[in-house]
């Protein structure tokens, strides 16, 4: 399945009858996780937050101080929508300190970003195959750790395919529940020995390289970058008024060979997007 398949299966496992979500929603894809929880019946409180802005520890902790029942944080580290980035190490601290857990959707972090899953304290962290790991979609990636294992334990899970358990149980033959993607498991193998040659360290520094790169060539030509708390991984540049965004995107398409991607939801035709991720360098 892709990113949202294992990003609902962590979800639904981790939050059980009996718990709360505080589900952080400054995007599109982090409205995804409310509709996901609204959908299964999951006791959750959206937190609002203004899009281009990533979520701050003062944001997340003004909200559990007003609902103590609140024991589950769900949130997107890098908001492809907005671009925007947010403070997932530090929100891992206040969630760790609170006893709560911590769910994170990395689909656009993974290969991009700094990531440190257990030195942070993250329980449940999920990515997929179609970003910078550079492969087709149909792949989705769940890490899970003990804290996040112990809550799925303890409830049933009310749906069938993305049940992580299942996938767990498959781990110990080194199977699948369900027909697996075997192809794009052997790009994976391919990607992931590619990525340990090339270094993840370096990796981090060449896509934070693109991303200031392109934010100084914005700045060169008057145009003003989107997110206030802008993600390495992608960029997003202010379409200029009286600027057609879809003309423009088919021009740099049919002329220059630039595939870049406009808005979504109510950014549509507002912003243009430049990806840092995978097999993009510096004279792209």
């Amino acid at each position: 399945g892709s990113g949202t398949s294992a990003m609902e299966g962590a979800i639904v496992g981790c939050c059980p009858r009996g718990h709360k979500a505080l589900v952080v929603e400054n995007g599109k894809f982090a409205e995804r996780w409310v509709k996901v929880c609204a959908t299964f019946g999951i006791d959750h409180t959206p937190l609002p937050l203004e899009w281009g802005h990533g979520a701050k520890v003062a944001d997340i902790k003004k909200a559990m101080d007003a609902d103590s029942k609140i024991d589950t944080v769900i949130l997107v580290h890098s908001e492809t929508c907005t671009t925007a980035l947010t403070d997932v190490e530090g929100i891992a601290k206040l969630t760790r300190d609170r006893g709560a857990l911590l769910i994170v959707d990395g689909i656009t972090a993974v290969g991009a970003l700094p990531v440190k899953m257990d030195e942070w304290g993250v329980d449940a962290y999920i990515t997929g195959s179609q970003k910078a790991l550079m492969l087709p979609p149909g792949l989705g990636f769940a890490a899970i750790n003990d804290r996040a294992w112990e809550r799925i334990d303890s409830g049933k899970m009310p749906t069938f395919y993305n049940d992580v358990k299942a996938f767990r149980k498959s781990l110990d033959t080194f199977d699948a529940p369900y027909t697996p993607a075997v192809s794009l498991v052997r790009g994976a193998l391919k990607v992931l020995h590619g990525i340990k040659e090339r270094g993840l360290e370096n990796i981090w520094a060449e896509t934070a390289m693109l991303a200031k790169a392109t934010r100084a060539a914005a700045e060169a030509m008057r145009l003003k970058v989107y997110a206030a708390d802008p993600v390495d991984s992608v960029t997003a540049v202010l379409v200029p008024p009286g600027v057609d965004e879809a003309a423009l995107r088919k021009t740099m398409r049919s002329k220059f060979g630039f595939q870049i991607a406009g808005g979504q939801g109510d950014l549509k035709g507002k912003i243009i997007r430049f990806s840092h991720m995978g097999y993009v360098d510096a004279f792209d």
